[in-house]
């Protein structure tokens, strides 16, 4: 676990303790589950991260790769591709 320390206002580590104490837990424990709670919370709450500028570039023979994947993947590899192929 990686130690971190903070400042907590007097009255936020006052209930803190309280809740910690009504919880058969240490402090910290209450604050490591927070602490995760909080940080998963946010995760979720933010916009997924552009892709970068280079993603869909690649043309080829009959225009963009990304639009065509599955008609070129056929093409190019279908034994690959064949789930009902057995190896012989």
């Amino acid at each position: 676990m990686q130690r971190i320390t903070t400042n907590v206002d007097p009255d936020v580590y006052t209930r803190l303790e309280d809740l910690a104490r009504r919880r058969h837990t240490s402090t910290a424990r209450v604050i490591r589950e927070a602490l995760a709670r909080y940080v998963t919370d946010e995760e979720a709450a933010q916009e997924p991260e552009p892709l970068p500028d280079w993603v869909g570039m690649l043309d080829g023979p009959g225009g963009a790769w990304a639009e065509r994947d599955e008609e070129v993947l056929r093409a190019e590899w279908p034994a690959a591709l064949d789930p009902h192929r057995h190896e012989g």
